[in-house]
């Protein structure tokens, strides 16, 4: 699985449903089975800040899960506060710190249309077979 395919497997995580910070670094250890875990957690650093940074993921603090936090823009997290919390340790570890538990992504409208419209094919294919959808 190449990173592009895995930041794709993210976006489709985060536009199903809200995902706790660690869960990326959960899944990359399933779907990069062969890789060491300092470069998982390199590839996870990487896929979340891109993402971010395009406007196609949102942090926020929240309970369990903060469905109401993603759609007020006040609460998300500032790209400072985000560049902190990704430089950390919380949601590298086991168990999870708390930070790991704290802080829930999810795509924005924008993630979840570049999902739907421009997704491969074969990463399509997967999940469905799969049972997952990767849509809201």
């Amino acid at each position: 699985m190449t990173s592009d395919d895995f930041a794709w497997e993210v976006l489709a995580d985060a536009s199903a449903d809200a995902q706790m910070l660690y869960e990326p670094l959960a899944a990359a250890r399933a779907l990069l089975p062969d890789t060491s875990e300092p470069e998982r957690q390199r590839v996870v650093e990487r896929t979340l800040r891109a993402l971010h940074g395009a406007g196609l993921i949102v942090f926020v603090r929240g309970g369990d899960p903060p469905g109401a936090a993603f759609s007020d823009p006040e609460r998300h997290l500032a790209d400072e506060e985000v560049d902190e919390l990704l430089a950390g340790p919380g949601w590298r570890t086991v168990p999870v710190g708390p930070e790991g538990t704290r802080v829930w992504l999810a795509a924005t409208e924008a993630g979840r249309r570049t999902f739907a419209e421009d997704a491969p094919p074969e990463i399509i294919a997967r999940r469905a077979a799969e049972g997952e959808d990767g849509g809201p």
